[in-house]
């Protein structure tokens, strides 16, 4: 499979269990590109709703529920961003719903921006309390 996206070391966080859940996600978001590419818009989609969204519910779960153990001070914050994203990614499965090859490469597109930047900040943050402070099976 061609890769489009990768998951590069500066966006690990340095919790193995995040960032092999980060791993799945560009997983499954470059199969939904290499779905789109060769024209099985409905595979595509279906990677995207069902693929996609239910894992991101469980890894949101699972990161929360990590924070909340290892007492990361912005974990509230962090949960909201969770929360807020829940809701725009739902109104972007919708649209999916409806959308050609090109909305479904966008899509993925915006949920891979995202990740991304909330990737590259907001869980290298919880990365970088961690370190030195948490034990491997917190």
């Amino acid at each position: 499979m061609r890769r489009i996206i990768e998951l590069t070391e500066d966006l690990l966080t340095g919790i193995p269990e995040m960032d092999e859940q980060h791993r799945k996600l560009v997983d499954l978001l470059n199969e939904v590109y290499e779905l789109s590419a060769q024209g099985k818009r409905e595979e595509a989609r279906e990677k995207l709703i069902s693929g996609i969204i239910s894992y991101v519910h469980f890894h949101f779960d699972a990161e929360e529920e990590f924070m909340s153990r290892v007492g990361f001070p912005e974990c509230e914050l962090h949960k909201q961003i969770h929360a807020n994203f829940r809701k725009q990614m739902l109104a972007w499965a919708e649209e999916a719903k409806e959308g050609d090859e090109q909305a479904l490469r966008g899509i993925a597109a915006m949920i891979w921006a995202w990740f991304l930047r909330h990737i590259g900040v907001r869980d290298r943050a919880y990365g970088e309390y961690c370190r030195g402070r948490c034990t491997a099976e917190a």
